[in-house]
Formats: C-alpha cells, sequence, structure tokens
C-alpha cells in the first residue's frame, strides 16, 4: 500500500506491483500519454471526484493578490491552460475538450461521483479513524 499516486505509478510503471488502485486521475493520464507500461481503466461502478480547492489564509501578507489569483485560475483563460497543459479537467462548461466536466461525464457517465466538499472530508484524518480504517483495509487486502 502507498501513499502517493507518484508512488503506485511508479511502482506499476517498474513492473513491481500489478496495478494501482485509487490513483488522480489526471496525473494518472499525464504519465499514460508518455509511459507506454501504463494504461488506465475507469470502474464501471463508480469513479470518485476530488474538487481541488484553495484557499486564502486571513493571515494572508497578500489578500488582494490572492483573491487576484484565484479569479485567474478560476477564469476561462486560466482552466484553459490548467485543461491543455497541465491536465487538470476544468471545472468550467466553456472550456471545449474532454478534460473538462462534460468530458468526463460522457466518458464516465452515471459512475462519476463527485465527492462533496465538506467537513466529512476531515473524518478520516483523525488519528483513530484513520488507523482504524488502514487496520481494515489490510486485513481485507490480505485474503
Amino acid at each position: 500500500m502507498q501513499s502517493s499516486t507518484g508512488t503506485m505509478m511508479e511502482r506499476v510503471s517498474s513492473g513491481e506491483n500489478l496495478i494501482g488502485y485509487n490513483i488522480l486521475g489526471s496525473y494518472a493520464e499525464a504519465r499514460a500519454k508518455n509511459d507506454p507500461s501504463l494504461g488506465i481503466a475507469y470502474p464501471k461502478d463508480y469513479v470518485l471526484v476530488l474538487s481541488r480547492v484553495s484557499f486564502i489564509s486571513q493571515e494572508s501578507e497578500h489578500p488582494n493578490a490572492a483573491k487576484l489569483w484565484l479569479d485567474y485560475v478560476l477564469s476561462e483563460k486560466g482552466q484553459q491552460i490548467l485543461a491543455s497543459q497541465a491536465d487538470i479537467p476544468s471545472i468550467r462548461r466553456d472550456i471545449a475538450g474532454k478534460n473538462d466536466i462534460d468530458g468526463m461525464t460522457a466518458l464516465l457517465g452515471k459512475a462519476l461521483k463527485p465527492i462533496p466538499v465538506n467537513e466529512t472530508l476531515l473524518d478520516y484524518l483523525q488519528p483513530q479513524k484513520r488507523l482504524q480504517f488502514i487496520k481494515q483495509w489490510r486485513s481485507a487486502a490480505a485474503k
């Protein structure tokens, strides 16, 4: 069990592991373009979609500059750059191509399951819950 997409892809690419599961799709797509030993298979039952979240700290020395940066990243031009050059799917519907929400919906259909951004995301960061989950995972994986 690895804790990062990069490590999982490296081990699959080298042949050390046969599969990697729950890998960040945008990273896998970018790596698979240049690594013929990697392929991508999307599950038919569900594919979790994780939002990338940005915050501006209340203690920021330059909150207006940070706001301008976020405005740019979320703008049509910023989203076009992320989708075309960084292989990060756009959240905007006015960005054409496979690497946007409509392209993902066309590819995955009802299997597409966005993870809501709310306080429940923090649940498994609690040490006790996290350790319990890892213990259950290891037990299930050993069978």
